[in-house]
């Protein structure tokens, strides 16, 4: 019997233990992420490639929020790229912790770390990229988000995959060299060469690409340097410069893309104007006055005002302007008549008063006459009366 409390027992002490330290081992990170920092600096889109088969560091748990602050100890950049960004057609939105940007690695918004050490700027129409700020507070480092150009040069932070668990993770700095700083060719556009961009020295012709087109009400300008140097111009405040060069030989912007001619000189929408290469580019009217009473958010040829509380404005104005403005006008209507009812009050009261004041000062001084006659009356039959006596 004895045996069988102690087996009873101890069974139970055991299933207990389990169940306890079960959560700590199921809680404990099967695997690690390995952080490394770059040596060099590179646009975020080079970040990305530098950081390759793995990503830019995010900060959706604590785990690697503490792994980058361990690693930023010994460093002296102050600002990385991190895996944070904002797409072109996307809004800036004060109200998400992350301003509406999304981690490249899952497209979440879910962040640790909610501290802006500047605000981003309002825009539904330009990419923007995330970066890590930190900076020593006594001990201790505190982190911050950045909002820059995505072709600004920063350092950035990686994150390897996971590994397999007993693994230590290392914190040795990317090698990777930066990319070279040779001209690349974009997608979609001709690289010229250097045999192209020389002048044919050979006098052109009509069946030369390079004669000066024909368009009607536009006049050209030729080049004192270059006659394959032309400058179209399009209205009294534009002008679009063209080159002819190319394989094959033809009028190109300055961005080596072909002129077409059909739509160089076509007038933009509204909220657009013409750059330099003959494109229709937004008008930035949030950096122009002060077109909203709040907060302006630059939009694709237009704007939109935003309220301090985040609702949407109506027109330049905010609606609670508005209608602490009417209830205003509905309060001072009352408040007025209920004045000038007052001070009619106060004067009829007063010219009451005034007026019983002066009857009652007339009344007294009839009294007062009426008085002084009838002493004056007595006093005259008084003598009479003696003087008849006398004569008696």
């Amino acid at each position: 019997m004895p045996f069988v409390l102690f087996f009873w027992w101890t069974s139970v002490w055991t299933l207990v233990l389990v169940a306890w330290l079960l959560p700590e081992a199921s809680a404990a990170p099967s695997s690690g992420a390995q952080f490394t920092l770059s040596s060099f600096q590179a646009s975020f889109d080079q970040a990305v490639e530098a950081c390759s088969p793995g990503v830019l560091a995010s900060l959706t748990n604590k785990q690697d929020v503490q792994r980058i602050t361990e690693l930023l100890k010994s460093s002296a950049e102050k600002t990385f790229w991190i895996g944070l960004k904002k797409n072109k057609n996307d809004c800036v939105t004060q109200t998400h912790a992350l301003r509406g940007f999304r981690w490249v690695e899952d497209n979440s918004q879910v962040t640790q770390v909610r501290r802006w050490v500047k605000e981003p700027k309002l825009t539904c129409i330009e990419a923007r990229c995330g970066a890590l700020t930190h900076e020593f507070v006594r001990s201790d480092v505190q982190l911050g988000l950045l909002s820059d150009s995505c072709k600004a040069k920063n350092h950035f932070i990686c994150k390897q995959k996971d590994r397999p668990t007993g693994g230590t993770p290392t914190t040795t700095p990317v090698t990777t060299e930066p990319e070279p700083t040779t001209p690349q060719t974009r997608p979609g556009t001709i690289k010229p060469s250097t045999a192209a961009l020389q002048p044919s020295p050979s006098p052109k012709s009509e069946s030369d690409p390079c004669h000066l087109p024909q368009i009607p009400n536009r006049s050209f300008k030729m080049s004192s340097l270059n006659s394959l140097t032309i400058q179209l111009e399009c209205w009294s405040d534009i002008t679009v410069d063209l080159r002819c060069h190319g394989q094959p030989l033809m009028w190109r912007v300055l961005d080596g893309s072909p002129a077409d001619f059909s739509i160089l000189c076509q007038p933009c929408e509204a909220g657009f104007r013409k750059d330099d290469l003959g494109r229709c580019v937004d008008i930035d009217e949030c950096g122009v006055g002060a077109p909203c009473q709040h907060t302006c958010i630059n939009t694709p040829g237009s704007y939109r005002c935003v309220c301090a509380n985040g609702t949407q404005a109506d027109g330049a104005t905010c609606g609670d302007a508005d209608q602490n403005n009417n209830k205003l006008s509905g309060l001072l209507v009352p408040v007025l008549v209920g004045t000038a009812a007052l001070i009619l009050l106060v004067v009829v009261v007063v010219v009451t008063v005034k007026c019983c004041m002066m009857r009652r000062s007339r009344k007294r001084a009839k009294a007062e006459a009426e008085k002084m006659r009838m002493r004056s009356s007595n006093g005259r039959d008084s003598f009479a009366t003696a003087n008849e006596k006398e004569a008696r």
